[in-house]
């Protein structure tokens, strides 16, 4: 899938960080002219410059790593989903970050299941051919098993 602002085949940002970090070598130039106090200010820049590269493949790595990129580019979560993720942030200095994951993926799955039941029972209010919630169509649409009637 293309991450936004990720250019896979280059394995790289459209935009780094510190990206204007450039800007100061743009009219930089080594003259021939140029005093011994002048040549050593440049190559101080450049050093300066080689760091700030050094840093921005450190943070790239680091995102790559931890798979941060994949974690933004997920579709936007519901606003109950935010609600749950919302609520539950306080608790989340109580265990790791993969816990935490795995606690909110299991409430916001609750709430998914919550609102089926919910979604079933009202069907079942409504009567009519959907009134038993295994034989609906949504059920045989998701491959879902209905129950046997009964012979007379």
């Amino acid at each position: 899938a293309p991450q936004v602002g990720y250019l896979v085949e280059r394995k790289d940002f459209e935009v780094e960080w510190d990206n204007d970090a450039e800007d100061v070598l743009a009219d930089m130039e080594f003259r021939p002219e140029d005093s011994e106090h002048d040549k050593k200010l440049k190559l101080r820049v450049l050093d300066i410059y080689n760091s700030k590269l050094d840093a921005r493949e450190e943070r790239k790595r680091y995102v790559l790593e931890r798979g941060l990129l994949a974690k933004h580019t997920a579709p936007p979560p519901s606003p109950i989903e935010q609600e749950i993720v919302q609520n539950f942030r306080i608790f989340a200095r109580f265990h790791s970050d993969s816990e935490h994951e795995k606690l909110i993926q299991g409430l916001i799955e609750e709430q998914r299941i919550r609102d089926e039941i919910n979604q079933i029972m009202s069907e079942l209010g409504q009567g009519g051919d959907n009134a038993h919630p295994t034989k609906s169509p949504k059920r045989k649409r998701e491959g879902l098993p209905t129950p046997r009637g009964k012979k007379k």
